[in-house]
């Protein structure tokens, strides 16, 4: 029982103290980066790493089998970390973060990788497989990356292109990254050459304003944000379609100057909507039977001879002037008179 009890404790003492890390990089090898990438893993303790896994920056994962103690080389296969912004974690078998690596930058092809020394990165001499060197360091302004870095500010926009559609209310996605723990105002706004074409709907207000006018404490940081903004194209601009410019701009709160502004050119679609078949045919039938009535009440005031139709697709008589009548009343008579004078020239003649 004492010797069960002595070999746990050991097993406990062993996990406990066990070092697992990620202990040297090599992000931009001398020459072609496919197939020389490398990554190196160092444990004081025999581990075994069956369902353990690396993630790169970009999401990608790798999964591991080894068995080992002290120092094991992963080679990648193609291109697997990229030369700037690369961050690798790994994770157990059970899900668990066990070590992350910082953003790492390696703008230069050489032999320099970036190496665990002192609780630090640093880029030194490679020692593929042996104890990192510390004793030389590359500490070059360009690539020096740790932790305590500050990033520039990024902006971006996007948008679905058959939705900007002037008449219509459409959104920009905005994407801010590497914000500081700050409050961020923000304004986006169409324009061409001399107007700003665009209103801007504030969520806070309930309302739509000029979109020259900034959105208050749209971002807080820290981090990266992503946000949309509603727009739509002013009504004294309701003709405009064809391309303009979209601006993006973003200033700490409380500040005059901004801190960041893009640019890009953007389509603005004409409004076209088309009746169905049905109702247009009704509003054509609509439109004649008006103005031709109204034709006719003009000419029947106007005493004219004329005898008012629809067109020929209706062939149908809607008017007849009293002049007309007349005219048409004594031609059917003078008819009837001269068949009658002519019946009775033929009764006398058989007489």
């Amino acid at each position: 029982m004492k010797k069960i009890l002595f070999l746990f404790i050991i097993l406990f003492v062993n996990l406990v103290f066990a070092e697992i890390r990620i202990n040297e990089v090599e992000l931009n090898p001398q020459g072609q980066d496919s197939y020389n990438e490398w990554l190196e893993l160092y444990s004081n303790e025999k581990v075994n790493l069956s369902g353990w896994r690396l993630i790169n920056s970009d999401g990608e994962e790798k999964n591991l089998n080894y068995v080992f103690q002290e120092y094991l080389v992963i080679p990648f296969e193609g291109q697997w970390l990229d030369n700037e912004n690369e961050s690798i974690k790994l994770i157990n078998n059970e899900g668990s973060l066990v070590f992350q690596t910082p953003l790492l930058k390696d703008s230069l092809n050489n032999e320099k990788t970036w190496s665990y020394c002192n609780r630090d990165w640093v880029l030194a001499n490679p020692t593929k497989g042996y104890s990192n060197d510390c004793s030389v360091k590359d500490r070059d302004s360009d690539n020096a990356n740790n932790t305590n870095q500050k990033k520039d500010l990024e902006l971006d926009m996007d948008w679905e292109d058959d939705e900007i559609i002037n008449g219509d209310e459409f959104y920009i996605e905005i994407r801010a990254l590497n914000l500081e723990d700050k409050e961020y105002d923000v304004k986006v706004y169409i324009y061409d050459d001399e107007n700003t074409l665009s209103q801007t709907y504030n969520e806070n207000e309930k309302k739509w304003i000029n979109s020259d006018n900034y959105l208050t404490s749209f971002f807080i940081g820290p981090g990266n944000k992503v946000e949309r903004v509603k727009l739509r194209i002013k009504s004294r601009y309701e003709d405009f379609y064809g391309y303009a410019k979209i601006g993006l701009r973003i200033k700490e709160r409380g500040s005059n100057v901004y801190k960041k502004e893009v640019k890009d050119e953007i389509e603005i679609l004409k409004k076209y909507s088309k009746k169905p078949a049905y109702e247009q045919n009704k509003t054509n039938e609509d439109y004649v039977s008006k103005n031709l009535l109204q034709e006719t009440s003009n000419k029947s005031s106007n005493k004219s001879s004329e005898i008012i139709k629809l067109g020929m697709k209706y062939n149908k008589t809607v008017y007849v002037s009293k002049r007309d009548n007349v005219k048409w009343y004594f031609i059917y008579s003078s008819i009837f008179l001269m068949l009658v004078l002519l019946f009775l020239i033929v009764i006398k003649g058989f007489i």
